[in-house]
């Protein structure tokens, strides 16, 4: 069985919250668990240091939340945030113990912090209070609850637990109407760092850079790039492997002049952008979407975590700024 756990503590005062129904951070314990069989069990959970000892039992039968916890049940993982608002402090140590049936699993995990700040603007610089909300697990639960406000400046601090996050995002209720998310995709909080982020009328979505074994100057990032729908939405037919596909173009027209990429901060040289379709069968039903591979420069990269950010700013027609980051990882300098 895999189990892990974590701790956040919110630390902002509800007038600090500027849009409360848009996103409340919550303090929580936090803990994931990938079953051998879904079946029912009871989980009991301690977390403690020397000025926090909190401690639950939570019995799970089906899939549905609770006033005091939020639950998400997927295939055989579960994702469990059991709610303690006002506790104070960050505990050293949560002890982890479930029971299914007459067995009994344990584990013991050191609780790890790091403090992520910065600024949340526009692309003209200007402040751009927001929700800087972080995604456990890929999306688990129904709640989100790790995060912070910025403030009426845009700059914000937040203590998170480490870890890999399947996302960050940076939204206020501007969303859909004349803004669209600023998306960190494969985050790993490991240390103290500072994010700007920059919101505007597109997103740039599913964000993954990768080496290739053949390619030793270069870097090939992917994404998705996309507009409010108000500004595009388009629909026409291709033919992919033999099948024809409706498309739905909700995309800026990306050409190498729109794009800046950075890998820790330093811009690099962009070798091409080339236009693909993303297949498969969204929640909204089986139709085709336009993303993008760019193959850039490669600079000297130590072994270890690093930063890539993409930004695209288009003009004309479809007029339309984005911004959004990854880590990823080198293994050798070889």
């Amino acid at each position: 069985m895999v189990i892990e756990a974590w701790w956040f503590e919110n630390r902002q005062r509800s007038e600090d919250i500027l849009q409360p129904d848009w996103f409340t951070p919550r303090t929580h314990c936090g803990v994931y668990l990938e079953l051998d069989k879904e079946e029912p069990l009871r989980l009991t959970v301690r977390a403690f240091s020397r000025s926090v000892d909190f401690e639950r039992e939570v019995e799970i039968r089906g899939t549905e939340s609770r006033e005091d916890y939020d639950l998400l049940v997927k295939d055989r993982a579960v994702v469990l945030k059991i709610f303690a608002d006002g506790v104070c402090g960050l505990p050293e140590q949560i002890s982890v113990r479930v029971r299914i049936g007459e067995r009994v699993y344990g584990k013991e995990i050191k609780c790890e912090y790091s403090c992520i700040r910065g600024r949340t603007t526009d692309f003209e610089g200007n402040p751009f209070p927001a929700a800087v909300v972080f995604e456990r697990k890929a999306f688990g639960g129904k709640i989100p609850c790790i995060g912070t406000w910025s403030d009426r400046n845009g700059n914000y601090s937040v203590v998170v637990p480490n870890g890999r996050y399947g996302a960050f995002y940076v939204e206020d209720h501007s969303y859909k109407i004349s803004t669209l998310e600023n998306w960190s995709w494969k985050m790993v909080v490991d240390r103290d760092e500072r994010q700007d982020f920059k919101i505007g009328t597109g997103e740039v979505y599913g964000l993954s850079v990768w080496e290739s074994p053949g390619v030793s100057n270069a870097l090939f990032l992917y994404f998705r790039p996309m507009i409010l729908p108000q500004i595009k939405t388009e629909k026409f037919d291709v033919t992919l492997d033999h099948e024809k596909r409706e498309v739905v173009d909700i995309q800026p027209d990306l050409e190498k002049e729109d794009l800046r990429i950075c890998i820790d901060g330093r811009e690099v040289r962009i070798f091409s952008v080339q236009r693909i379709y993303e297949t498969g069968i969204y929640e909204e039903g089986d139709y085709s979407l336009i993303a993008y591979v760019v193959q850039a420069e490669k600079p000297v990269l130590s072994r270890g975590k690093h930063t890539a950010v993409v930004e695209y700013e288009t003009s004309g027609k479809y007029r339309s700024q984005s911004q959004g980051r990854t880590h990823f990882f080198v293994d050798s300098v070889l």
